[in-house]
């Protein structure tokens, strides 16, 4: 399975997944609204709320007092409904008319310091989670220099959920985590989907990757 420039088995994969709802079982729960029935709803997916702004807390995105007012003041209603709910980044082709759509929702949220790709990335997720990656340190570290500009940054990520080996291991990830003996927080990973698979692996390959054997680690994310 190829995430950024690291390769890993389906079963390592498996492991990092199992591992990330294990020691981060309420960013599963509150970040990305995942319930025993599966994922929430997109809430308010048209504006920024207060309920954002603690979702965003799970994540360790460092928001400061003067960030909230700012993020809740973006009017980005127009840019918002360009965008479907369950628009997936899979289908943002280069060119396409959703990649355009999506280029604009996430620059109107660029309103100057402080409010850097970290925080813009992980808000917008909460509102498009199939279709906005999340970009922070340990994703530049997996994807690289692509990482460094945001339609290739996308693309490698897109490329990485549609390449035929990734089909594949998505697949035999889905059929593990539907064994009846998963423990619940696993099989809450079900209703994630692929993209923030993705993020969970990469976030975790850059970052400590002693993870495994570390299971005293309790910082959030």
């Amino acid at each position: 399975m190829r995430i950024g420039d690291q390769v890993i088995s389906t079963g390592r994969a498996l492991e990092i997944l199992q591992w990330y709802s294990g020691h981060f079982p309420d960013t599963v729960r509150y970040f990305d609204g995942v319930v025993a029935c599966g994922r929430q709803p997109v809430q308010a997916p048209h504006h920024v709320t207060m309920a954002d702004m603690g979702r965003l807390v799970l994540m360790n995105t460092n928001l400061s007092a003067t960030d909230v007012p700012r993020l809740l003041a973006v009017d980005a209603r127009t840019e918002f409904s360009a965008v479907p709910v369950d628009a997936r980044l899979e289908d943002a082709a280069p060119g396409s008319p959703l990649l355009a759509a999506a280029e604009r929702l996430y620059d109107r949220f660029r309103i100057g310091a402080g409010i850097g790709p970290a925080k813009r990335s992980k808000l917008l997720h909460l509102k498009r989670p199939l279709l906005i990656p999340i970009g922070d340190r340990q994703l530049s570290v997996v994807y690289g220099a692509a990482a460094g500009d945001l339609k290739t940054f996308w693309e490698a990520i897109r490329q990485d959920l549609l390449a035929e080996e990734n089909l594949q291991a998505f697949d035999e990830l889905e059929a593990e985590l539907r064994k009846p003996l998963q423990e619940p927080p696993s099989r809450h990973l079900l209703a994630l989907g692929r993209l923030r698979w993705l993020d969970i692996l990469a976030w975790t390959l850059g970052g400590d990757s002693q993870y495994a054997a570390q299971p005293e680690v309790t910082a959030t994310r």
